[in-house]
């Protein structure tokens, strides 16, 4: 369930808890105060001791159903036992941003030379994505071999859509770099995406990833999840 956050919202417990128990009661004035339809996550202290809680059910009671100390506060994860009158404050937690924001995150690189035939879409790399919108970015490296200024095209594509493309004219025995990107979704399901690369003139075009001296010429693809 994906979790909620409000602010400023707290109240006290009414009834002791152990260290094992997991209900708790809170005012029920400020029952309607706390998120209604989702997790979130709490702060109980008594100025001495402090425990930080996952509200997994409840919500929009007085009662709720805890997992007790999920995360550690202050170096230490423990249950403690509190009285009545201790605070039960919501928090954001470094957990909690997590799953507020989730993100997910891919990349591939391309571990040789790769050779592509002429006038050819020719695949480089590709990545398998869930279901989400995506901002991905390719990062190509180029060398035409032989010809007369050929042209070179890439693109990312899903076998059906073109997101983005970028093409440059390169003379021989230079490195052309190509930097592109798009963002991509929603996706319904899980899809693959794949950059790749077609050269017009000549023969023998290289996409490189060797180090030459101190220069890296790299070849990567990447993707980040962003809802």
């Amino acid at each position: 369930m994906a979790e909620a956050l409000l602010n400023g919202i707290a109240s006290t417990l009414v009834t002791a808890i152990d260290t094992a128990q997991t209900t708790i009661s809170i005012a029920s004035v400020d029952a309607s105060k706390f998120p209604a339809g989702a997790n979130y996550r709490i702060a109980v202290t008594d100025s001495i001791n402090t425990e930080l809680m996952l509200v997994t059910g409840g919500q929009g009671t007085a009662t709720l159903t805890v997992q007790r100390a999920v995360e550690p506060y202050s170096g230490l994860q423990a249950s403690f036992a509190f009285g009545i009158g201790a605070i039960v404050a919501q928090v954001l937690t470094q957990a909690g941003f997590a799953a507020l924001i989730p993100l997910s995150y891919q990349q591939v690189s391309l571990g040789g030379n790769l050779s592509p035939a002429q006038s050819v879409w020719t695949n480089v790399l590709s990545l398998t994505l869930p279901a989400g919108v995506w901002n991905v970015r390719a990062n190509v490296t180029a060398a035409p071999q032989t010809g007369t200024n050929p042209t070179q095209d890439v693109r990312i594509w899903d076998g059906t859509t073109v997101f983005a493309s970028q093409e440059i004219t390169c003379s021989v025995g230079f490195r052309c770099a190509f930097s592109i990107d798009a963002i991509i979704g929603p996706l319904a399901t899980t899809t693959t995406i794949t950059v790749q690369i077609q050269f017009y003139q000549g023969t023998g075009q290289v996409l490189s990833v060797t180090t030459t001296g101190t220069v890296i010429n790299c070849t990567n693809f990447k993707a980040v999840k962003i809802g």
